[in-house]
């Protein structure tokens, strides 16, 4: 289940980097999240409740701690996506950030963090995105930065449909609309 689920949830994330309409997000390579130390994951198998919950970090290069999350230690395999992109139209924005952090106990579920990071060094967050079960909806949410809009920013749903035939499936975008549009002042976001 657990492999199946996985590649959904690849299959996702590459949906959405390559459908928001041509914005295309990279691996950071200026931060990185920690791991689960393999030692509470031992700890884990023997004494530990499912309930049980430790902390990753969203890192710079140099170690410094920037963010904190909260992850269940029996269902986080160590899969956050740390990507960024540049958005020049997006004013005193140097990039955005995006995580991904997925939690798969029975079926996955993921979170997916967007920040907006200042040329000064702030970092401004978009409302987190917890979409449904891809592998049940065929759904998932993302953030659209339109080049043709400066400093707006709208959450998009899309919706797929699978074609199975010989080889492996397809899948094809039935639909996309705008469910929230946010704008960027410059040092706030605002919900239109």
């Amino acid at each position: 289940m657990i492999k199946v689920n996985a590649f959904f949830i690849t299959l996702l994330l590459a949906i959405v980097s390559v459908k928001g309409f041509g914005q295309e997000f990279h691996p950071s390579e200026e931060f990185l999240m920690t791991t689960v130390p393999d030692s509470l994951r031992s700890i884990d198998a023997l004494y530990s409740s499912p309930n049980d919950r430790t902390n990753i970090y969203l890192t710079d290069k140099k170690g410094n701690v920037l963010k904190e999350f909260s992850v269940f230690i029996e269902s986080y395999y160590d899969d956050s996506k740390v990507e960024e992109m540049a958005v020049p139209h997006l004013k005193h924005v140097r990039k955005v950030i995006r995580l991904s952090i997925s939690h798969c106990p029975c079926y996955c579920d993921i979170d997916v963090h967007y920040w907006l990071l200042t040329h000064d060094g702030k970092w401004v967050a978009l409302p987190v995105l917890t979409p449904p079960d891809y592998e049940a909806s065929l759904t998932y949410l993302a953030y659209i930065f339109p080049e043709e809009k400066p400093n707006l920013i709208e959450l998009h749903e899309y919706q797929d449909e699978v074609i199975l035939g010989d080889g492996e499936p397809r899948f094809n975008q039935i639909a996309d609309r705008t469910i929230k549009t946010l704008f960027w002042n410059g040092m706030t976001i605002e919900e239109n």
